[in-house]
């Protein structure tokens, strides 16, 4: 009896090791159906995926594309956030900076370079239905027949005025648009208004809009300090 008990014994022990190697063929490794099932983790590319390598909707997708208004570098894909210095107003943009003849902006951007000098990438536009509001379709001076999308720099002047119209009442710095001579009903923050010359010391004239003052040292009005 000793020996046909250790035959079964024996037997029972294969039969058992057999089913766990019938289980441990579905592991990590081996590309089993069940681990293609799991989706537990982030590099497979799957729509509930919002780690930092998978290219997911929410790893970059909602980066800002160049020449959006733009407050961080970080919310760009161009990685920089500036104010175009040849409009010199409000608002920043993502952009990326550029030379004369430079055809690498990103984004098929456009560079912007008024003088000698160093540039802006831009969006490009071929007109300004193609800008975001309140942006004008601007030549690059780069190359002929290339426009690229700016910031609209108001005039906000009230010197020029000579209409009978009365100024419009704006929130707080923000000021008055003019068009021509006579304001155009329009409110815009006061950094999106081209500078504004004043002299402090001439009396009996309004030389700046009602929310901003006029600096002695530099002759302009901006903000109260």
């Amino acid at each position: 009896m000793r020996p046909l008990a250790s035959l079964l014994l024996a037997l029972a022990l294969v039969l058992d090791l057999s089913g766990c190697g019938a289980f441990s063929r579905v592991d990590s490794d081996d590309g089993g159906s069940p681990d293609a099932a799991w989706d537990g983790g982030d590099s497979d590319g799957g729509p509930g995926d919002a780690g930092p390598d998978d290219g997911g909707t929410t790893d970059g997708g909602n980066l800002l594309p160049l020449g959006s208004a733009c407050v961080l570098a970080a919310e760009c894909l161009s990685t920089s956030c500036a104010r175009v210095a040849w409009a010199g107003v409000d608002p920043s943009i993502c952009t990326a900076w550029c030379d004369a003849g430079d055809t690498s902006c990103p984004e098929d951007g456009v560079c912007l370079v008024p003088g000698a000098f160093s540039g802006q990438c831009l969006a490009g536009c071929t007109t300004e239905s193609d800008c975001p509001t309140d942006f004008i379709c601007q030549e690059t001076f780069t190359v002929p027949g290339e426009f690229g999308c700016l910031p609209r720099a108001f005039d906000c002047d009230p010197k020029v005025v000579t209409c009978r119209a009365m100024m419009p009442d704006c929130p707080s710095l923000e000021v008055a648009v003019v068009e021509g001579t006579c304001w155009t009903g329009e409110c815009v923050a006061h950094a999106r208004c081209l500078p504004i010359p004043c002299d402090p010391d001439q009396s009996g004239t309004l030389q700046c809009p009602p929310a901003l003052v006029c600096y002695r040292n530099s002759l302009t009005c901006g903000p109260p300090l």
